[in-house]
């Protein structure tokens, strides 16, 4: 509810949003007057509004359950050159787990730069979106580096790390990813860890270890669903996931 502004008598919580959106909004400002400077043929990513919806078992994020419930995820994002800026969401369909983000994604060759604001009603601050306090905001905001490819070998470096908001340990995250196909199955290995105490684990080892299978399942001549089963355990914690997506 918005009557009477409540939020905004929160100054310190409102300053530190200003003072981070009006630096967001200038950097948006100043990507979008330069995109038309790129020309279509030196971008790699599908260009325009790209909508869409995923239904998982569980959602499994670097070897952690975050809702303890199947999930319902939905993205929204547009790209133009080389970046592309949306927001994904997560949302338990049998408990109170919720969670938007907003992403920004520079894609050039090889790379891809993210920056990352998540947000989930289940952390520090129950759920005042706009409370941007370093201290007790629901908000985190993690940079992420990825090499797509090595050379001619279909493997990728993932490296994150959280820079602001609810996660005072500053985590890092660091994945490598083998992907191919094997009779018309797409495959992704994956081996996730992380080199301290954080939000991951209460030290430095393995938390995301396993493989993703995508194939597609006809269901007419003119319609087919991509369906995805992917094994996951968490050396760290001990624990292990069989989790079945189906996106749209």
């Amino acid at each position: 509810m918005m009557n009477g502004i409540p939020f905004l008598k929160k100054d310190k919580s409102v300053k530190k949003w200003l003072q981070i959106h009006s630096k967001t909004t200038l950097l948006f400002i100043f990507l979008i007057l330069s995109l038309g400077a790129y020309s279509q043929n030196d971008t790699i990513e599908e260009q325009g509004l790209n909508l869409e919806c995923n239904v998982a078992s569980r959602f499994i994020w670097r070897g952690t359950d975050y809702g303890h419930s199947p999930s319902l995820q939905p993205q929204l994002s547009y790209t133009k050159g080389f970046f592309t800026l949306g927001s994904w969401g997560a949302y338990a369909l049998n408990s109170d787990y919720r969670e938007t983000d907003f992403f920004l994604d520079f894609n050039y060759k090889s790379f891809t730069f993210s920056v990352w604001d998540y947000y989930s009603t289940d952390t520090v601050s129950g759920g005042h979106y706009f409370n941007y306090s370093n201290n007790n905001t629901s908000h985190t905001f993690e940079g992420i580096a990825k090499l797509n490819q090595i050379g001619q070998l279909p493997l990728s470096i993932t490296v994150g790390y959280n820079f602001y908001g609810s996660d005072n340990t500053n985590s890092v995250y660091a994945e490598l990813a083998y992907s191919g196909n094997y009779k018309n199955i797409d495959y992704q290995l994956f081996c996730g860890a992380t080199p301290r105490k954080g939000v991951y684990a209460d030290n430095s080892g393995v938390v995301n270890l396993g493989g993703s299978f995508t194939k597609s399942i006809k269901i007419t001549d003119h319609f087919s669903l991509p369906l995805q089963i992917s094994l996951i355990t968490n050396p760290e914690a001990e624990n292990i996931f069989l989790i079945a997506a189906i996106s749209f």
